[in-house]
């Protein structure tokens, strides 16, 4: 395998200098997120449409702002995702070329480590787990991984021969282009290429429109498909209300949607240094969370939590997190606002189909019964669950943020519904926990 290695702001070949293979490219992948999911798409184009849905919940920023790659289909069925933003990806490959390559793969290197191992990259950690691969400082690392990924780590070495690439980031708008006088299938007479390059001189408008339309008409279709699958026949046919059909059945089913609101506080307070959860408490439907840790990690954490797919004001260091941002279709060309409410639609429906998976629980002794067990799998075995007819009562003395707020998320996937939510810090930065939940 002919590798190309950045590191250290340089491009390093690596392996038989003889190799006349196609270069494949070698990215540390500290700015690139790697999940392993699976999609039900069969095709590539369903792929990637249900991967950037899968983005918009997964990601702190818009979705138009990020590139994402869809590697194959593994024999479980999932797949590696990775999710990067335009910008970081496009200033890799200003870097290959500024080297004079042009790698026709580009692949983050802890995707080529064994599931469970780990491995050094410059100041790096590199790491693969079974559904998630990434690079971190060590010391953040310690926070994603457990400690002896930091301690067996060596040196990274990329595999010897050939092997099978379980991703690709060089796809869609960054995909290598093929140049015509390249293929060997290109026979076309010289005359009849000037007949058609004349033609495409005289119609481009009339091309554009038609391609337009006909772009329009898929989305719409798509929209009015995915709103039939949610809701049934009597889902709208019109496209802009099919859309909001399927906003408002969103919105209903999912409620106030406490377990998604911290998991996506829980990734982002993770993702930057030295930031803590101070307190945080559930008042009418609203989080109300203090940041705390040094005036940099606040800065640069708050910004990503207003950015992310809830409404959330910031005062000073309180946050303020509301319910799931409604999708905005800002207008612009018909075909324009057709992708916007296909993407919407995606959104919505995916949504949708996770929570009809959510289990029923018949009485507050069932749903005690299920706190029990889910919080003793998160090593919270300690945890006071108090049942009356009303509810669960349950009290925590502490617990770490990356284990408390993913285990309230899990609750809430599989049928509790919050009524009360307290968290206090302790200085051991731990977290002192009390809730209450129906079924």
């Amino acid at each position: 395998m002919n590798w190309l290695l950045e590191t250290g702001g340089a491009i390093v070949p690596i392996g038989n200098p003889k190799d006349t293979s196609p270069p494949v490219g070698i990215i540390a992948g500290d700015d690139v997120a790697l999940h392993s999911l699976w999609l039900a798409g069969s095709g590539p184009a369903q792929r990637a449409e249900e991967a950037r849905r899968h983005a918009i919940d997964l990601a702190g920023q818009p979705v138009e702002e990020l590139h994402v790659a869809v590697g194959p289909a593994m024999p479980d069925g999932s797949s590696w995702v990775a999710i990067i933003s335009n910008d970081d990806l496009q200033k890799h490959l200003q870097l290959f070329a500024a080297a004079g390559h042009q790698p026709y793969a580009l692949i983050p290197a802890a995707l080529l480590l064994e599931e469970g191992a780990s491995a050094t990259l410059d100041d790096l950690l590199l790491f693969r787990t079974a559904g998630h691969a990434g690079a971190a400082e060590p010391a953040l690392a310690l926070h994603l991984v457990p400690t002896d990924f930091v301690m067996q780590a060596a040196p990274f070495r990329p595999p010897t021969g050939d092997v099978a690439l379980p991703l690709n980031l060089l796809q869609g708008q960054f995909a290598p282009r093929q140049h015509w006088w390249r293929e060997r299938k290109f026979l076309i007479p010289a005359a009849v290429l000037a007949a058609l390059a004349l033609l495409l001189a005289v119609a481009p408008a009339a091309i554009s429109a038609r391609q337009n339309s006909r772009a329009q008409l898929g989305f719409e279709a798509g929209t009015r498909q995915l709103a039939r699958q949610a809701l049934g026949p009597e889902a709208p046919d019109d496209p802009q209300l099919a859309a909001k059909a399927l906003t408002t059945a969103r919105q209903q089913a999912e409620g106030a949607a406490i377990g998604a609101r911290l998991s996506f506080l829980a990734r982002e307070v993770e993702g930057v240094p030295l930031a803590r959860l101070g307190d945080l408490s559930l008042e009418s439907g609203t989080l109300h969370i203090t940041l705390a840790g040094p005036a940099e990690a606040i800065n640069s954490l708050a910004p990503r939590l207003a950015a992310g797919p809830f409404a959330t004001d910031r005062l000073g260091t309180e946050l303020l997190m509301g319910n799931r941002r409604p999708t905005i279709i800002s207008g612009g060309p018909p075909v324009a606002v057709a992708r916007q409410q296909l993407v919407a639609a995606g959104s919505d429906s995916a949504i949708l189909a996770s929570l009809k998976k959510r289990p029923k629980l018949a009485d507050s002794a069932e749903l005690a019964g299920l706190i029990r067990t889910t919080l003793l799998a998160a090593g919270l075995g300690d945890a006071v669950v108090t049942e009356s007819g009303s509810g669960v009562l349950v009290t925590i003395a502490a617990a770490r943020p990356r284990v408390l707020l993913p285990a309230l998320a899990d609750l809430e996937a599989a049928g509790a519904r919050f009524t009360a939510l307290s968290l206090r810090p302790h200085d051991d930065q731990t977290l002192a926990a009390s809730f209450g939940a129906t079924p």
